[in-house]
């Protein structure tokens, strides 16, 4: 038979599957589209292979597209080879996956099954791209060969490729494998009590006559690379005045924990001064290696495990404080996506090139003695009760924090990185001056304050802007539009500074308010902003955050207008409206969906807004609605099933990646405020305020403190403040603000506090 007849053969016998060639066509291009994306993501340089695959499978969707509608002789085979291509793909994948969350599993414990859960979430979108349409193509086309292999060959190929996957598993899961030091079988209370028996009493060291230096970010440098067969203790100290270097760093090994804990002690007694000590003991290594894009970025349990190439080291707490957590870019097309550290920075800060010599993963216990001994965890202490006194002791140093922020200029710094010093005083943002001049006149105690916040308020009246009756705040004042955030929570700062203040800022609050209140829609949510050119609202959606922030300005306006205490002021009958009109709409209809409680956002400024209204605008759907949100939001909370106990307390999806100190912030604002409406409900507040009390405990761990900052640039600039992460140093005004109040109106409504005194102006 020719070999033309064989082809017509076989396309007459395939009719079925070509049938619907145009179906089949627009969804390989659909697949060889999506792969293609997939292999220009990937990062090249560490996955050649697995990009190159990709896009081989890239490629097969568009030549069976092509074949398809152009040479569908051609199509059984190019979609049937594709179809085997998408298959290795999808193995190799599947096989990646398995093995990252059992890898996970062992690196961090109980956080193993939260973890297997999300990727095989993840797994599903490529099990979609790959499954359906191969499976189509195995069935509806013939085996590419014809030959059948000897019963040999049959048994020989799958077993040899599972002793290969076998032994590739068996390699990728060694390296979470953590060996510990053998002379080491002591937890860190342990290793707490002994450093405490064996360094000197505290005041017995030398006083210094300077301020202390900080301590060193530099690697350390050992004799020899780690082993099990010696203890590793690294230590720290600031000298004696007239030593020619204010600090001093060692790396000591010796054959057993109570050898290398005296020669350092006897370090200390000898050279060091009245400052505080920093010592970490290596307890476990692991290899360091980079080889799956899934794993590169959690191979280092952020901030509380060090790295070393030979014998040069970098610690947890030093990575942390270099700002080296959060530089891996896993998607290079996409450089915001950042998560984990980066391999070629770490081996460039150890050995100042961008070779291949081996990394070293180093577990360590991590103390500070200053008097006493901490166990720190990622540069706080791994433990903080929460009572009055620390409740009292954070907020003084909050207060002292924010009111040594406050420029000439009347704004608050934008940003200070704590271990370089820098900062930034030319950012300028209205809504977070705004948000740190309210928490200073809802819970600032100290007698300076008050000229604080008189300045911070001068300068966001200068930013005013009038037309006819109305004035908007515009910043800068280059901008065409004055958005609703912009006004609204500059507003709730003047109302809620008046009782401090006094009358001063009355027409400027008048005029916010009927800008505000032309913002309203008739069904009760807000505009965007306003525009400036023509001086009309904008259309639009309104941003996050400014909803909850224009109810709780009106709120706190309420009372004002109804004892017609300035004649600046709106009718209280409109302004009454208004509230009433926000408040049903944002209870009602505004998160009336499908599954809507299952996709809370950012709603916590409502909770502010519905306790602010508790004296004199009662409306049950707003305050439910708060509630709700304030405690699905609080089911994120890590308790105790947390790996590390400086996570319990946090909001976050899994206890895996340290949160943003602000997200948990915010969760305790608005759970303070709903516990607040629980009561006044008389509905029952224990779960929500064992919740709340967790979020405080983190927050009291995270706030900086002068011995917490020993590594500081200035600890008195930084003591008081809120870094964004455990993983990301720098402090932001707003950042101290949340979390200010959320332990100051968390402690008031959990009775660890007296409400704040309002001194008259």
């Amino acid at each position: 038979m020719s070999q033309e007849a064989s082809d017509g053969e076989n396309t007459t016998d395939l009719a079925p599957c070509v049938r619907r060639r145009g179906g089949l066509a627009g969804l390989a291009l659909v697949h060889g589209l999506g792969f293609g994306v997939a292999a220009a993501l990937l990062p090249w340089r560490e996955y050649l292979a697995f990009g190159l695959l990709t896009t081989a499978v890239a490629l097969g969707h568009l030549l069976t597209a092509g074949a398809a509608l152009l040479r569908p002789e051609r199509l059984p085979r190019v979609w049937r080879a594709t179809a085997w291509l998408a298959v290795t793909w999808l193995f190799l994948l599947t096989w990646s996956v398995a093995t990252s969350a059992l890898y996970v599993a062992r690196l961090y414990g109980a956080l193993g099954a939260g973890v297997a859960v999300a990727l095989a979430i993840g797994w599903c979108i490529p099990l979609l791209f790959t499954v359906p349409l191969s499976s189509w193509a195995l069935a509806a086309t013939p085996p590419l060969l014809h030959r059948r292999p000897g019963k040999a060959a049959r048994r020989g190929v799958p077993s040899a490729l599972l002793v290969v996957f076998v032994l590739a598993t068996a390699h990728k899961l060694r390296a979470a494998e953590t060996q510990s030091i053998q002379p080491l079988a002591v937890n860190s209370g342990e290793v707490a009590r002994l450093v405490r028996q064996h360094l000197p009493r505290f005041e017995t060291l030398p006083a210094l006559a300077r301020e202390p230096a900080p301590l060193e970010l530099t690697p350390y440098a050992c004799e020899a690379a780690m082993s099990d067969g010696a203890v590793t203790l690294f230590l720290q100290y600031r000298q004696r005045d007239g030593a020619p270097e204010p600090v001093r760093f060692h790396c000591i090994q010796r054959p057993t924990l109570a050898a290398a804990i005296e020669h350092a002690a006897g370090l200390v007694k000898r050279n060091a001064a009245r400052a505080s000590v920093k010592l970490d003991l290596v307890t476990g290594t692991s290899p360091l290696t980079s080889s799956d894009v899934l794993l590169d970025a959690l191979k280092l349990r952020p901030g509380l495990d060090g790295a070393c190439a030979d014998r040069r080291c970098l610690l947890g707490w030093q990575l942390a404080a270099r700002d080296m957590l959060n530089e891996n870019t896993p998607v290079s097309t996409i450089p915001e996506l950042r998560m984990g550290f980066s391999t070629e920075h770490l081996r460039l800060a150890l050995t100042g090139n961008d070779g291949e010599e081996p990394l070293t993963r180093v577990t360590l216990v991590s103390l500070l003695f200053d008097g006493e001994v901490q166990v720190l965890s990622r540069l706080h202490p791994e433990r903080q009760q929460v009572s009055p006194k620390a409740v009292r002791r954070a907020e003084d140093l909050a207060e002292r924090h924010i009111t040594a922020a406050l420029g000439k200029n009347g704004r608050f710094r934008y940003e200070l990185h704590p271990f370089t010093g820098k900062a930034d005083v030319e950012s300028f943002n209205l809504p977070r001056q705004a948000g740190t001049t309210l928490v200073l006149c809802e819970l600032g105690q100290r007698s300076e304050t008050l000229e604080v916040i008189e300045a911070a308020l001068q300068q966001m009246a200068r930013l005013a802007v009038k037309s006819g009756e109305k004035s908007v705040l515009v910043y800068p004042k280059s901008s065409r539009r004055a958005s609703l955030g912009h006004q609204a929570l500059p507003l709730i700062a003047f109302l809620s500074c008046r009782d401090r203040v006094g009358k001063r800022h009355d027409r400027l609050i008048g005029r916010l308010a009927s800008t505000l209140l032309a913002l309203q829609t008739p069904r009760g949510d807000f505009h965007p902003g306003w525009d400036l050119e023509r001086f009309s609202v904008d259309e639009g959606a309104p941003p996050l955050f400014s909803p909850g922030q224009a109810v709780m300005a009106l709120v706190l306006l309420e009372p004002l207008a109804r004892q017609a205490l300035s004649p600046h002021f709106p009718d209280f009958a409109r302004v009454h409206a208004a509230v009433d009109k926000a408040m049903h709409y944002y209870g009602t209809s505004y998160w009336d969906f499908p599954l809507g409680k299952l996709f809370y956002l950012e709603e916590n400024w409502h909770c502010l807004a519905a306790r602010a209204a508790l004296p004199h605008h009662r409306v049950d759907p707003y305050e439910r609605f708060c509630i709700e949100h304030a405690e699905f939001k609080a089911r994120f909370i890590v308790g105790d099933e947390s790996p590390t106990a400086d996570m319990r307390g946090a909001f976050a999806l899994a206890a895996l990646i340290p949160p943003p100190n602000t997200a948990t912030a915010g969760v305790g604002e608005a759970l303070a405020a709903a516990i607040a409406l629980k009561q006044a409900r008389q509905e029952d507040t224990a779960w929500s305020s064992g919740q709340l009390k967790k979020v405080m405990e983190f927050l009291l761990r995270q706030q900086w403190d002068e011995v917490t900052c020993f590594a500081c640039a200035d600890p008195s600039l930084v003591a008081g403040g809120f870094s964004d992460s455990m993983l990301t140093p720098t402090l932001r005004i707003d950042f101290t603000q949340h979390a200010w109040a959320a332990v100051g109106h968390g402690a008031r409504v959990l009775g660890l506090a007296r409400p704040s005194s309002r001194p008259a102006p």
